[in-house]
């Protein structure tokens, strides 16, 4: 069921649109957005949380989350059905957040990484989409893929490059 979620939300079909709904999310409270979601997709771990607003797909980072209200019907419903088997199981671990909400996650070992070509991918597709001019692409390309690869030329994570989306 675990790898049933994650297929709902990466697999490559659909990823552009997962990065664009969490690149919305943390829009607000990240100087860049774009940069920042995607660097930790591509370093991180999917492991995913469960709160009130929707799904944490990065546990280092509980600050991106895929709303509910952006999910589609199937989204949604492999979504409910991981909540119950992850209620049945009782290998869960539930907290408050600052007395505002909840934070529910799974102790699992099973560690899944998206694919780090079809990220690269869906932010080439996102920016073209945005029509951001082809130099700027492969700034952002080239920065994603150094950060990716803790390459001594990569931007800093504290210190993202201006992306025009």
């Amino acid at each position: 069921m675990y790898r049933d979620l994650v297929d709902c939300f990466f697999r490559p079909d659909r990823l552009q649109t997962t990065l664009h709904v969490m690149i919305l999310s943390v829009n607000a409270i990240h100087r860049n957005a774009l940069w920042y979601v995607c660097s930790k997709a591509l370093r991180h771990a999917v492991a995913f949380g469960f709160t009130e607003t929707g799904i944490v797909p990065f546990k280092e980072s509980p600050d991106i989350i895929i709303p509910y209200e952006f999910m589609s019907k199937d989204q949604l419903e492999t979504a409910r059905q991981e909540i119950l088997r992850i209620e049945q199981s009782r290998f869960h671990v539930c907290s408050t957040k600052m007395r505002t909400g909840f934070f529910v996650s799974v102790i699992d070992d099973d560690k899944h990484y998206i694919d780090k070509k079809s990220i690269l991918d869906a932010v080439q597709a996102l920016l073209r989409a945005h029509s951001v001019d082809p130099p700027s692409q492969l700034l952002v390309l080239h920065t994603l893929i150094g950060e990716s690869y803790g390459s001594e030329n990569a931007v800093p994570l504290d210190e993202p490059p201006e992306a025009p989306v």
